[in-house]
């Protein structure tokens, strides 16, 4: 990645970043990029599922590679502060993540049945919108964190299989009909825009031998 100057409409000079075919460390698939809040900071994603972050100055890496892990990118943004990314990927997965440490601090967030094509923080950092191929918008707490529970729970990262939903350990915890599958709330979600939004009240379900408690 090279980096060079050029003078914009207002008269102002811009910092350009110029993308050879092949450089050492930049992925031939790398096609998304952001500039951080600051603009000292850019960041790209590939289709070999990583991000990268880079000194828009010096067009130099600043940090460690972050690895998605399965699908590739197919969006990212920084937050206001700079301080974080999130991703959206082609598997319908978002997660967001540490800038300085590359590490996972919310997510994965799963509902999105097609590829997430546009994310965004919201401008106080605690929302984060998501766009996608199945013609949902949903609208994500992003400073939530999974909380981990002995009993079987529908979560944000809860696998939706065959029109089920399933818990933890890939028990089945209950089928949703396939018109409410896109629309489906997860319980990060504070909006859902689409078709057959659906929202489930959950506040009395059970799961397995305590199936009979839901009568109390």
């Amino acid at each position: 990645m090279e980096p060079w100057t050029v003078p914009s409409l207002s008269g102002m000079c811009i910092q350009v970043l110029s993308l050879p075919a092949r450089s050492e460390g930049m992925p031939v698939a790398s096609r998304l990029f952001n500039f951080s809040p600051d603009d000292k900071r850019v960041i790209s994603g590939s289709g070999d599922c990583t991000i990268r972050i880079w000194d828009s100055m010096t067009g130099e890496t600043i940090s460690s590679t972050i690895h998605t892990g399965t699908g590739e990118i197919a969006s990212i943004a920084f937050s206001p502060d700079g301080g974080r990314i999130v991703s959206g990927l082609s598997n319908g997965t978002i997660c967001i993540w540490d800038v300085e440490t590359g590490r996972l601090i919310s997510g994965p967030f799963l509902g999105h049945t097609k590829a997430v094509t546009c994310v965004a923080f919201s401008p106080d950092g605690r929302r984060v919108a998501s766009g996608s191929y199945d013609c949902i918008i949903r609208v994500w707490n992003a400073e939530c964190r999974q909380i981990a529970d002995e009993e079987p729970t529908f979560q944000d990262d809860s696998i939706l299989q065959d029109g089920w939903i399933l818990g933890s350990n890939n028990e089945l915890l209950f089928w949703i009909p396939p018109t409410c599958q896109a629309g489906l709330w997860r319980p990060s979600n504070v909006c859902v825009l689409g078709p057959n939004s659906t929202r489930l009240d959950l506040s009395r379900f059970v799961h397995g031998t305590s199936w009979h408690h839901c009568h109390r």
